[in-house]
């Protein structure tokens, strides 16, 4: 399986990465083949089976994807 990797982003500057211990504006999560971004709360709700679903191409409303 592969590793999953979550980085907290800042929306200003937009894309900087959190100061560590804060739970950011964005959160980015990436298999290394897809990109996810949700809101930290949504983060916080899901749990890794549900991530890989949506890395793997499973649809949410709130759940922004870059291709």
């Amino acid at each position: 399986m592969s590793q999953i990797d979550v980085d907290r982003l800042l929306q200003n500057p937009m894309g900087e990465r959190a100061p560590e211990g804060a739970d950011g504006d964005i959160v980015r999560v990436t298999d290394g083949n897809s990109t996810i971004y949700l809101t930290p709360a949504k983060y916080e709700a899901v749990n890794e089976i549900y991530l890989r679903w949506l890395l793997a191409g499973g649809r949410d409303q709130e759940v922004y994807r870059r291709s």
